[in-house]
């Protein structure tokens, strides 16, 4: 008999093969608060953190319109820049222009930021000459080099005549301003 070899594998030896049936599968009900694998405490701490994350962003836009600036607000409140810029914007505090590029309103700008744009606006000149020397620097037309006056390492670029922007002097902060007063009397 062909079968005897088959006989005896599956049934010990004692006669004809007889068919067994295939176990049944055990299927996984999913439970009355599982929904698409997301247990309910986790969906409720999911939501927690969100809402908590909304009032973080909150209380940091309020603390940007009172005048605080954005990344010192974003970092106060634990929140990223642009999650912060976000919320500004959804709340209406950014005005947008052409470029579609966020505007705080004037109530909104910072003492600091104010006096930097009046400087900028007073002497173009000189701001030309230092966007110059960053452009030079990140080029490599010209690396920074040790004071001229002390030695030390950390050296700033001082221009003798704005009008020749890459023309300068290597000085320190201390002898930086030490040039400045001495030129001013």
């Amino acid at each position: 008999m062909s079968d005897g070899f088959l006989s005896c594998t599956l049934n010990g030896g004692d006669g004809p093969s007889v068919p067994q049936e295939a176990p049944e599968k055990t299927v996984k009900k999913r439970g009355p608060y599982r929904v698409r694998g997301i247990t309910r405490a986790r969906r409720e701490a999911e939501k927690a953190r969100a809402d908590a994350r909304r009032d973080r962003l909150k209380r940091a836009a309020e603390l940007v319109v009172g005048g605080m600036g954005l990344m010192a607000a974003a970092r106060e409140m634990g929140v990223s820049k642009g999650g912060l810029r976000s919320a500004l914007i959804a709340a209406g505090h950014y005005e947008f222009n052409r470029r579609r590029r966020g505007r705080l309103p004037e109530s909104a700008i910072s003492e600091s930021t104010k006096y930097n744009r009046q400087y900028q606006e007073k002497y173009p000149e000189r701001r030309a000459a230092h966007k110059a020397v960053e452009r030079a620097k990140k080029t490599g037309v010209i690396s920074r080099q040790n004071c001229e006056d002390c030695g030390s390492e950390k050296a700033e670029a001082h221009h003798p005549d704005y009008s020749h922007p890459l023309l300068v002097e290597w000085l320190c902060h201390r002898c930086h301003m030490t040039r400045h007063r001495r030129s001013a009397a």
